[in-house]
């Protein structure tokens, strides 16, 4: 009787082993996959931030040259006369400029909140596992 109870508990035991086996193996594949995810994300991140740095370049320029190109500046002559350009550079330059001040203030200001958020989800990870031990 106990040798049947011997058997069967094996058997049960390695019913139990070989469903972990897949399931590590499954998490395995899981993992990768988030890898992978994640790899692409970072590139489309990188793709979206060069697309936002050159609209910050070019969006004042052709802001300021289609406005000051309107009909209603057609009536004066001052602006209308060719060698007025300085008062496109006037104003782009220091909108452009303004721009990126601000693009850099908002990214470091994002990269300390993720800095932090990361620690404090570190923190809390760290807490959970000595609570757990």
């Amino acid at each position: 009787m106990s040798d049947r109870l011997l058997v069967q508990n094996s058997k049960a035991m390695q019913a139990i082993l070989q469903a972990t086996q897949a399931e590590v193996e499954a998490s395995r594949q899981v993992a990768i996959q988030s890898q992978r995810l994640a790899e692409k994300m970072m590139k489309d991140s990188v793709a979206m931030k060069t697309i936002a740095l050159l609209t910050t370049f070019f969006l004042p320029g052709t802001s300021f040259a289609a406005i000051l190109s309107m009909p209603f500046f057609n009536g004066d002559p001052w602006l209308k006369a060719s060698n007025r350009i300085w008062i496109w550079l006037a104003l782009t330059i220091p909108s452009t400029l303004l721009c990126f001040m601000f693009y850099l203030t908002w990214s470091h200001r994002e990269s300390k909140r993720k800095a932090a958020t990361a620690q404090d989800l570190e923190l809390q990870l760290q807490n959970a596992s000595i609570g757990n031990t």
